[in-house]
């Protein structure tokens, strides 16, 4: 990120995370951010928005005729912008920040290969999710649950006894997924540390050599499952393209449709094309797809048909930086003479 956003925000205390409070705290931090932009006329709003708390947000904005500088991730074209204010609305501060990381320890980092031999790679498929978000947590349970993680290396936050649950439950899951289980970690580290905003490339390395033992990861973002959210996303969806590993994305179309316009590709061919919500359909598929690479005769052709493409992300990992900068230094001139 560009030292002048990097030190605006540092400096001001204008930072909001709606996702993280969960519905119970929202209606609180909406209120803080609201009283804090009115006093400031400035707030930065970070991490996924769902489309109504962003339009109660702005109704809220426009009812009080209040003006200033509002900075968010990322904003879909189509959603409304507050009347009288600057909306900074694709700041994507996380990815930059990560890929600013990775930037700064490249030659450090594990080397990778487009070519590889499927009978050297040891697990099935990658996924790791903290506690922070039930959605990622209940579909990485669920995985294990129906056996399909069996052959995966995961890491998964500990699950306390009747946190977890599906809003539809055709299996009658729900019993065991509000059983309580310990954190599952892909190394041999006793505690689950981050994977983010860290500058050392020993941390990456950890990471990316898990990332390189499988098949293919998943790319499951904060959130994935919240079909009207924006576009804000974090590292996890991009650490597979750090490694020339295939990924699939578990995210919604306006996530989908940013990777794309920045020449990423995921390695789904249709499989995947489903609704984020649906959970279901989402383990039938990995499950197909964990048969294919661990019990198929046809593992090496799959393997050797992502080549191509996890080559072009790999690439246009490095080109977003520049692109995230530019797109970052142009915003500043709308600002600066305000903020």
């Amino acid at each position: 990120m560009i030292k002048e956003f990097k030190k605006l925000i540092n400096d001001s205390n204008c930072v909001f995370n709606w996702e993280c409070v969960g519905l119970e705290g929202l209606d609180i931090e909406m209120n803080n951010s609201i009283d804090f932009f009115k006093k400031n006329k400035l707030v930065f709003i970070t991490h996924s928005i769902q489309k109504s708390w962003w339009e109660n947000f702005v109704s809220q904005i426009e009812n009080q005729n209040s003006t200033g500088v509002i900075i968010v991730d990322h904003l879909p074209y189509d959603w409304h912008r507050p009347r009288g204010c600057v909306v900074i609305d694709n700041l994507h501060s996380l990815v930059s920040r990560n890929l600013d990381s990775w930037l700064s320890c490249k030659k450090f980092l594990l080397p990778v290969q487009f070519k590889r031999k499927v009978e050297k790679i040891e697990f099935s498929f990658f996924s790791a999710c903290g506690g922070g978000d039930k959605s990622r947590l209940i579909f990485s349970r669920l995985l294990e649950l129906l056996a399909i993680a069996d052959r995966a290396l995961i890491s998964r936050a500990e699950v306390k006894e009747l946190c977890l649950s599906m809003e539809t439950d055709f299996w009658t899951l729900n019993s065991s997924l509000s059983v309580s289980a310990t954190t599952r970690r892909f190394d041999d580290q006793p505690k689950l540390k981050k994977m983010v905003h860290d500058y050392d490339p020993k941390e990456h390395n950890d990471v990316i050599g898990s990332i390189q033992k499988c098949h293919f990861a998943l790319s499951m973002d904060n959130c994935f499952s919240w079909e009207d959210a924006n576009g804000a996303m974090t590292e996890k969806m991009f650490y597979p393209f750090l490694t020339g590993v295939p990924c699939i994305w578990l995210a919604n179309d306006h996530k989908k449709d940013l990777l794309q316009h920045w020449g990423f590709q995921d390695s789904s061919d249709g499989l995947f094309v489903r609704s984020p919500g649906d959970l279901y359909g989402w383990a039938a598929a990995i499950s197909l797809l964990e048969r294919l690479v661990m019990d198929s005769p046809a593992s090496q052709s799959w393997q050797d048909a992502q080549g191509e493409r996890v080559y072009k992300n790999y690439n246009s990992l490095w080109l977003l930086n520049d692109h995230l900068h530019n797109q970052q230094w142009q915003s500043w001139q709308k600002v600066k003479n305000i903020v």
